[in-house]
């Protein structure tokens, strides 16, 4: 069937598919009397499946850090923005917070 919608014979046919079998490196095979093609499914253990994508997270989340990391030191603004105000209405000697109570 395969090799009249090609327009070829059964020959030239079936050596034509064995060529795109083993260029893709597919897992296949032809079952010549049934005159049929068997592909198997190659699935990624579950194991691997995790390995791949906690890789990917790991390799996306160096990226970040080194992004914020140029943008930090580019940036002119001071780098911490936690640091105590400190103005003369505060007690002295108390560090810049006014004492309660």
């Amino acid at each position: 069937m395969l090799s009249s919608k090609l327009h070829m014979n059964a020959d030239e046919a079936e050596k034509w598919l064995v060529d795109i079998i083993r260029s893709a490196q597919l897992e296949a095979k032809i079952d010549a009397t049934e005159r049929q093609v068997i592909m198997a499914v190659t699935t990624q253990s579950v194991y691997s499946q995790i390995a791949d994508k906690m890789r990917d997270a790991i390799s996306a989340t160096r990226q970040l850090v080194n992004e914020l990391d140029s943008r930090m030191s580019d940036s002119s603004a001071p780098t911490s923005s936690y640091a105590p105000h400190r103005s003369g209405g505060a007690a002295a000697g108390s560090g810049g917070y006014a004492k309660r109570g």
